[in-house]
């Protein structure tokens, strides 16, 4: 990928809560579930759903177990 990006693959065997802090300003990350559930503030996502999170600098994130996500955090 010729491209400031960053990829991170989430596989999670227990239901968890974590924090994402993005790197740097004017930066987006989108979630693409691919398995099992992620909560982010009021929005769920489930099985082939996504999320666009941005405008924000640091936020949490919770998954239910067996959830499988990837999170790509680009340039907006």
């Amino acid at each position: 990928i010729n491209q400031d990006v960053s990829i991170l693959y989430v596989s999670s065997t227990a239901e968890e809560e974590a924090t994402y802090m993005l790197h740097g300003p004017e930066r987006g990350v989108y979630f693409f579930v691919i398995e099992g559930e992620v909560k982010v503030g009021e929005a769920t996502a489930r099985r082939r759903d996504a999320l666009c999170i941005s405008e924000i600098e640091e936020f949490s994130y919770s998954v239910k177990g067996g959830t499988k996500v990837l999170l790509i955090e680009i340039p907006l």
